[in-house]
């Protein structure tokens, strides 16, 4: 059961490098918990991969470490891509953008249930000169 739980997560992680939206379906609960700024459910997870899709091409996801414990799993990633579009308010700069992460999810019924993370927004911000 962790080893799928754990596959659950890298799917998800998956989506944001290919763009699949429709997946996000299969991988989330309906009543899906997003404990940061974006909002329950599914929709605001779709539009949010959507913005950084526009903001961002040749994304790639790096998955560094996954743990998984019983109903958790934790992933430390990084979101690499180059900045060639409008990304949280920021014009195209052309450079290459790294996101780094930490994500946990809670599974429940073999389906992403609640979502937590840490954003290293400043790191982010700073690589869109929205930030010093």
């Amino acid at each position: 059961m962790r080893n799928s739980n754990a596959l659950l997560a890298v799917r998800a992680l998956k989506v944001i490098e290919d763009g699949n939206l429709a997946e996000i379906d299969e991988l989330l609960d309906e009543h899906y918990i997003q404990h940061n700024d974006l909002g329950p459910g599914r929709e605001p997870v779709k539009a949010m991969m959507v913005q950084l899709r526009s903001g961002l091409s040749r994304i790639a996801v790096h998955i560094h470490d996954v743990i998984c414990e019983a109903d958790r799993v934790v992933a430390r990633i990084e979101i690499e891509g180059q900045h060639t579009g409008t990304l949280f308010g920021a014009p195209a700069t052309g450079r290459t953008i790294r996101i780094k992460a930490i994500d946990i999810w809670r599974v429940e019924n073999g389906k992403l249930k609640e979502h937590w993370d840490s954003v290293d927004r400043l790191g982010m911000l700073q690589q869109l000169e929205l930030a010093r």
